[in-house]
């Protein structure tokens, strides 16, 4: 109930600013689709949508950042390795993908910093 309260408190915060806001059925969560400029909200099941270039995507990306979820038609265009080589992200998925753990997790060898390697002769 308290998510569900929340997310009509956000919506409202977020139409305050310029969002164009909506909640899911049940009021579970939130999505708000608005332009670059906006300013943002917290929320804590938002998901806010925002359209861009690839570079004023890239130029808005956040210093920690680890994954890029996509639902692109063709991922492995190398115009997208290009783009991201120089940036700090370390996995670019599908969306349904975004969750799968993996032994190489946002660039690093999970499983291998787990233990210590012995050599024997």
């Amino acid at each position: 109930m308290h998510i569900a309260s929340t997310n009509v408190m956000a919506e409202q915060w977020a139409g305050a600013l310029g969002w164009d806001a909506r909640r899911t059925p049940g009021n579970a969560a939130l999505l708000a689709h608005g332009t670059r400029d906006l300013p943002g909200f917290e929320a804590h099941l938002a998901l806010r949508i925002q359209g861009a270039t690839r570079e004023q995507a890239l130029a808005d990306l956040s210093t920690n950042i680890q994954t890029i979820g996509h639902a692109l038609e063709a991922p492995e265009d190398p115009a997208w390795l290009e783009l991201l080589a120089s940036s700090r992200v370390r996995r670019f998925v599908a969306l349904g993908r975004m969750h799968h753990f993996d032994s190489i997790w946002d660039g690093q060898e999970f499983w291998r910093q787990c233990f210590e390697p012995m050599e024997v002769l």
